[in-house]
């Protein structure tokens, strides 16, 4: 896929209120998620790309990882001493379940709603 074309899908669904409130998601952990797709990055990566705080970004993470929406995997510094943690978003399949599970809750209580409109209206008749 041409990156300006993922770009301005990317753009599109993290500003899609739909999208945010069925997933309970901010803009940037869909952001952060979809840039993930075949990536692997650190914190530090995500926040100097996306041009936000790391704070942020950990918050973000730890909420994708939460949800099983992202990996990670540790890994040895070039330089210096110890290790850091690199995340990458698990498959698109794991995120249309996640989509769809939260559709069919909603839909859910949109029909309980509704048969409670019928029960109404067969009561006060």
């Amino acid at each position: 896929m041409n990156e300006n074309v993922k770009n301005k899908i990317i753009e599109e669904l993290k500003n899609d209120k739909i999208l945010k409130g069925l997933l309970g998601m901010s803009s940037s952990e869909i952001e952060i998620y979809f840039i993930l797709i075949g990536n692997q990055m650190s914190v530090g990566d995500i926040s100097e790309l996306l041009g936000i705080e790391r704070s942020s970004v950990y918050k973000c993470i730890k909420n994708l990882y939460r949800r099983k929406l992202v990996r990670r995997r540790k890994t040895q510094r070039v330089k210096g001493n110890g290790s850091r943690y690199v995340f990458n978003s698990v498959s698109l399949s794991n995120f249309k379940t996640l989509v769809e599970k939260n559709l069919d809750y909603w839909f859910g209580i949109i029909e309980c709603l509704s048969l409670e409109r019928k029960k109404d209206k067969l009561w006060r008749s």
